[in-house]
């Protein structure tokens, strides 16, 4: 689905543009009008056939400077967590696909509002 590789795809457009915001990019990504298609099992398909995005996403992640909104780290091993900064929900996750799936569809379903 083209939506669901867009929105993976999001943070090396993001880089790669440079001068367009991550919410135009959402916007041009169909999103909004594909929302339930977004799910943690399709964007981990997905991340399997394109591993580079992971990096991609964590990397995303760990640039925000923001006074609050998700965030995906490592934690020891395996082992990651996704959570809601400042004092939002944490979840565990095991493994990168399934943690950078998670943290994609929560924090894309976030900018989108």
């Amino acid at each position: 689905m083209e939506v669901v590789a867009k929105i993976c795809e999001l943070p090396v457009e993001f880089k790669a543009r440079g001068t367009v915001s991550i919410i135009q990019l959402v916007d041009e990504s169909g999103y909004r009008s594909a929302r339930a298609a977004l799910t943690a099992d399709v964007v981990s398909a997905y991340l399997r056939q394109h591993p580079h995005l992971i990096d991609a996403w964590l990397a995303y992640s760990e640039d925000k400077r923001t006074s609050s909104g998700w965030y995906v780290t490592q934690r020891s091993g395996d082992s990651f967590e996704i959570g809601y900064y400042p004092n939002g929900e944490r979840i565990s996750a095991s493994g990168r696909v399934a943690a950078c799936a998670e943290f994609i569809v929560r924090e894309v379903g976030s900018i989108a509002g």
